[in-house]
């Protein structure tokens, strides 16, 4: 469970949002999302799991920063980073956004 966005679980995703994206929600049983505020060389996914009524049950992500760009970004080092306020607000405005 990401640390910050435990109230958040038990939120069911609005109908209009499922629509969208419902195969492949019902595929892999989470939707993904990044901020915009980085620049290329930092991936970031941050993933709400849900059941198979659209009822989020967690939430995981994965942050790290490589010191290429472009077409060799897959192979370069990387550096773990953990997620920061910023991402966790951003993060739990989406959450709601997309859910009641």
């Amino acid at each position: 469970m990401m640390e910050g966005m435990e109230d958040l679980v038990g939120r069911k995703l609005k109908p209009e949002f499922v629509e969208k994206r419902k195969d492949l929600i019902l595929s892999q049983h989470y939707v993904i999302t990044r901020p915009d505020f980085y620049s290329d060389s930092m991936h970031i996914n941050m993933r709400i799991h849900v059941n198979d009524d659209f009822v989020i049950t967690g939430f995981s992500g994965d942050k790290c920063y490589s010191v290429y760009r472009g077409l060799y970004n897959r192979s370069a080092s990387v550096h773990d980073r953990e997620f920061t306020k910023r991402d966790i607000a951003y993060f739990r405005k989406y959450v709601k956004e997309i859910s009641e």
